[in-house]
């Protein structure tokens, strides 16, 4: 019998994927030839093809939105003249290259430009590209608002990061004088969604249900419920720790201090951040309970044979690509949530990773701890507390205060 023979860029029909809100000539494929996946886009009757060089989809996916950008960025960069010098398009990719070199001396987020480049290419280009930044009014950007409502259904929340974008690129253009004058911007009014937080019977029960899991040997994408899961949940609600912040823990960057109060000293953990939301690096306290967990995390890897030299990371440190080693924790504890049936809050609210954060600081508030004092070792704002964290709070305090119920000081040491 003959052998059926396939060119090497020949694709396997069922194999085709394409990403929401992207054009639909955007496709990830694979051929009868290679395990990896293809990525493919055709744009202006021109084929642009290259490889994703990973079998992983979620990865493929992402290398897809940079081969994206990649290719509107080049086409955008070659249609620059003179006479489009003040294009929207054009001062867009000045201020992408401006910010590229904040980025390289780290006084940027390295994900900075690759996210807003997806806003602008998605969102902002389609409607300003070759309109000069000189011409726009602020009855332009009211109608470009609108159509975002309207067209593409967009939330105030995503309709105010569009905005910041687009204020930062006429700042830039401002101070290189490529405009004389800033345009006024429209008010854009939005709600604050607080994450919701877990109560601690719920958080106890989320912690025996992952013992169950441990057991049972449970395996969610490749990756089995192991102790070191356990000790994250733990540590997140004993440190304030965003998950952000999580992956790139490193031992280095956790050191075992002793803290006086009124009557002893207590351990706890002083954790210095390298990287973060924020970009100065910062020390922030545990509480007394975070000493054990951290030091049974530790017994753990030494069980297991894992290592624990200072440079390797606390947490799930054999994922080299800490993006995805975030993913698998999240795809692990939303697991967690649905076996747990804890998945949605009482207010139809989704729980997630970052709902230990949540839980934690409301409830040192609860406790009556200053909110300043929350504030500084969360690394966050007062403000930010009463607004994203307190909110959802108020009305048990007062009925905490109502009923006179608690009597007794509330303990410092954490939560098991």
């Amino acid at each position: 019998m003959v052998k059926d023979t396939y060119h090497i860029s020949t694709p396997i029909q069922d194999s085709f994927v394409t990403l929401r809100s992207y054009p639909n000539t955007l496709k990830l494929y694979k051929t009868q030839s290679s395990k990896m996946f293809w990525m493919r886009f055709y744009y202006k009757n021109k084929l642009y093809r290259r490889s994703a060089k990973t079998a992983n989809l979620q990865i493929a996916k992402e290398n897809l939105i940079i081969f994206y950008n990649q290719i509107l960025s080049e086409k955008v960069e070659a249609k620059v003249s003179e006479n489009s010098r003040y294009s929207f398009s054009h001062v867009a990719t000045e201020f992408f290259h401006y910010q590229q070199n904040l980025i390289d001396r780290e006084e940027r987020s390295r994900n900075l430009n690759l996210n807003e480049k997806s806003l602008m290419t998605c969102h902002i280009l389609p409607f300003f590209e070759q309109r000069s930044l000189k011409k726009i009014t602020r009855l332009d950007l009211e109608e470009f608002y609108t159509s975002l409502v309207k067209i593409k259904k967009l939330k105030p929340t995503s309709i105010k990061k569009i905005q910041n974008l687009i204020k930062k690129l006429f700042k830039y253009s401002y101070e290189n004088n490529i405009i004389d004058k800033l345009p006024y911007f429209p008010t854009i009014s939005t709600i604050d969604t607080p994450r919701p937080s877990f109560s601690l019977s719920q958080y106890k029960t989320l912690i025996n249900q992952t013992e169950t899991l441990i057991q049972k040997k449970v395996i969610v994408r490749g990756h089995e419920f192991r102790e070191d899961m356990k000790y994250l949940i733990q540590f997140m609600m004993n440190t304030f720790v965003r998950p952000t912040d999580l992956k790139y823990l490193k031992h280095r960057n956790i050191v075992i201090e002793k803290i006086f109060d009124d009557v002893e000293k207590r351990d706890c953990l002083a954790i210095y951040y390298e990287h973060g939301k924020t970009r100065t690096r910062r020390v922030t306290y545990s509480l007394e309970n975070a000493v054990n967990i951290y030091t049974n995390l530790i017994d753990f890897y030494k069980t297991n044979s894992e290592s624990v030299n200072p440079d390797d990371y606390v947490f799930f440190p054999n994922i080299k690509n800490r993006d995805f080693a975030l993913r698998t924790m999240q795809r692990l504890f939303n697991e967690l949530l649905n076996i747990s049936k804890l998945k949605k809050s009482n207010l139809n609210e989704n729980h997630s990773l970052y709902s230990l954060r949540h839980t934690s600081i409301s409830l040192r508030i609860y406790d009556g701890v200053d909110i300043n004092t929350i504030a500084r070792n969360a690394n966050t704002s007062a403000d930010m507390i009463n607004r994203f964290y307190a909110s959802h709070i108020l009305n048990k305090m007062s009925a905490k205060e109502i009923q006179l119920r608690h009597k007794t000081k509330p303990s410092n040491k954490g939560y098991d």
